[in-house]
This record gives C-alpha cells, sequence and structure tokens, in this order.
C-alpha cells in the first residue's frame, strides 16, 4: 500500500522524496518504490525516472511502463471527450479482459489492430448495451485492483469519473493480483478499498462488481480442447498460475483462490448493499459454463480471456442485468 499512499502526494513532494533518496542508501530502496505523479502539463520523466511512477513497474520493463502510460493517457482523453456530450449511462473498468472490448491487449499495439491479436471483432460494446447507451471504458493489461485504485486517487481517473457522471460502474479486476502472488486476503482487502473510493466519487449511482472469471494454464495447455473449472490435480491451493512443473492440464491453475475471491467480492456487495448503496455482484461464470464443469478453447483461446465467440457471452450476461426493466439502465422511451 505503500504505492498507494505515495500517489496522493502533492507533485512538489517528488522533489522532497528525490532529495531523500540522496541521503542514503536505505531511503534511496524505499524511494524506489514509491510511485509520484508528475503533476499536470509537465512532460514524463526520462526512461531511468519512469519506474518511480508506473503503477506496474515491479513487474514490467521500460517499454510496458510506457505502453501503461500511453493507455492511461488514451483512456483519459477519450473520456474526456465522450464526456463533453453528457453523462455516461455505463463505465467499464478492469484488465485486459475489459480492455478487449475496444482496444488490443498486445503491449506493442495501442491501436486496435486484427494482426497479433486474439480478439476477432471489438466494436461489439455498444451492441452489448444498446446503440442509445453511452458507454465508456478504462482498462489496462496487467492491471491490479492496487493499479486501478492508484488510477483512480493520482492518475485522474477519479476526475474523469467525476466528469462522466456515469450511472453505473461496472468493475471487473483481480486476476492479475492473484497471479503475481497476493493472497485472497490481500486482495479483498484492496478491492474493498477501490469499492470504496468508487463510491466516494460516485454514492448514488449504481456499482456492479463482476466475479472474476476463470483462469487456465495458458501457454503451458495448447493442446487441450476445454478449461474445466476445478483445481488442477496433485498442486496445492494457491498454486502459480505457470511453472515448469504443472503439466499441460485443462484445469483452473487458480481454481482456489479464484474462489475465495469471489465469495468475498459477493460477500462484499451485500453488505454494502445492506448500508443503503446500489451495489450488486455479477456472476458471469455461469454464462461460460451453461450448466457444465468447462469452457471451450474456442471461447477461451488462451485460456484467459476470451475471444468474439466468448464475448457473446458476456453479452448475453451484461444484458441480463443492464436491459432489466426494473435496473436504472432500462431501455430509454423513443424521443418525441
Amino acid at each position: 500500500m505503500i504505492a498507494v499512499a505515495a500517489a496522493v502526494l502533492r507533485p512538489r513532494t517528488g522533489a522532497v522524496v528525490a532529495w531523500l533518496c540522496l541521503i542514503s542508501s536505505f531511503v534511496s530502496r524505499v524511494c524506489g518504490v514509491l510511485r509520484v505523479t508528475p503533476p499536470d502539463g509537465v512532460l514524463a520523466p526520462a526512461a531511468a525516472e519512469r519506474a518511480s511512477w508506473c503503477p506496474q513497474a515491479e513487474f514490467v520493463d521500460e517499454e510496458g511502463c510506457q505502453q501503461w502510460e500511453l493507455r492511461h493517457r488514451a483512456d483519459l482523453d477519450s473520456l474526456k471527450e465522450l464526456c463533453k456530450s453528457g453523462p455516461l449511462d455505463v463505465l467499464l473498468l478492469g484488465d485486459s479482459i475489459t480492455e478487449g472490448w475496444h482496444r488490443s491487449i498486445v503491449w506493442k499495439k495501442l491501436k486496435f489492430t486484427e494482426e497479433g491479436n486474439i480478439f476477432q471483432d471489438s466494436r461489439d460494446l455498444q451492441t452489448t448495451f444498446g446503440p442509445q447507451r453511452r458507454v465508456g471504458v478504462a482498462a489496462i493489461i496487467g492491471d491490479r485492483t492496487t493499479d486501478l485504485l492508484w488510477r483512480l486517487r493520482a492518475g485522474g481517473l477519479g476526475e474523469a469519473v467525476k466528469q462522466c457522471a456515469p450511472r453505473t460502474t461496472h468493475v471487473l479486476i483481480g486476476t492479475n493480483d492473484l497471479v503475481h502472488g497476493a493472497a485472497p486476503v490481500e486482495v479483498g482487502q484492496s478491492y474493498r478499498q477501490l469499492v470504496d473510493e468508487l463510491l466516494t466519487l460516485r454514492p448514488h449511482s449504481r456499482l456492479t462488481l463482476q466475479l472474476i472469471m476463470p483462469r487456465g494454464s495458458g501457454g503451458h495447455a495448447r493442446s487441450v480442447s476445454y478449461l474445466k473449472w476445478a483445481k488442477c490435480p496433485g498442486v496445492g491451493d494457491n498454486q502459480p498460475a505457470e511453472g515448469p512443473d504443472l503439466d499441460p492440464q485443462n484445469c483452473a491453475v487458480l481454481f482456489q483462490p479464484v474462489s475465495e475471491v469471489n465469495r468475498m467480492i459477493a460477500r462484499m456487495a451485500t453488505e454494502i448493499r445492506a448500508s443503503g448503496h446500489d451495489v450488486g455482484s455479477l456472476d458471469c461464470n455461469s454464462f461460460f459454463l451453461n450448466g457444465k464443469d468447462q469452457i471451450a478453447r474456442s471461447e477461451f483461446p488462451d485460456m484467459v480471456h476470451p475471444n468474439g465467440r466468448g464475448r457473446a457471452f458476456l453479452s448475453q450476461c451484461y444484458q441480463s442485468v443492464y436491459h432489466r426493466h426494473s435496473h436504472p439502465l432500462a431501455p430509454r422511451p423513443p424521443a418525441p
């Protein structure tokens, strides 16, 4: 949580932190993990300094940080332009699964291109919510709950949320926390902070918390034809997502921790709703499983991200919520 705390420091504090880093090697090591956002209007820091404020710096290289900043800035610019003409009906927040609705998730391709992209069609988001709905997206490949929280508190996304005033905010995040070794209880704690931040920004709007989706072993299981939603045999409850000791199998490599976090999210939504906020959880996994215990690889080509066919199931799930007449996003009456 040091990263989040440091992110809310005033820009002038960055100079103080830099001065302290010269005092001793100990403070230098501490400063190495502090992430201070450059003030508005100031150019991004040089490559050597980029790791001091890139939220994903601990597990991506310089190019990854550059791509993260490009995507973050593109999201802010897109929302700023979109919301000039009025508030949003839905704002989607998350990681690569959400980002794939409108942009390539390949690091080296900021703009959407078919080449090298696992998605066959990323332009069906408007169809999912309806042509008259105003829908915005802010999502970056690899983001964790802490990264999204950083964007809201210090990266300018919080101001964009206020400007866009979404009637509903839809969140899908958490799988990358687990992949990078966070324990379910840690994910639950950071997720609650994220929810509290969103409630502070939009206390009277709808907040939908989508449960984390199943995750397979990716590149280690190219030959399997489906992902079974069950724990891999012979491994522990919190086994790593990838590794040389994990045989190519059609099992869910993070079955236990994903299940634990999803229970926390559902319970969190229930508790917050009881306090008077319009918060609900959404389980789209059942739309993929459809009464079975497995998901076809034709829908989950890398066992992490749904492709065009897989997103059709996501569309059905979203429509089951956002097209209900009793929901705040019930179909609008035609213009007179």
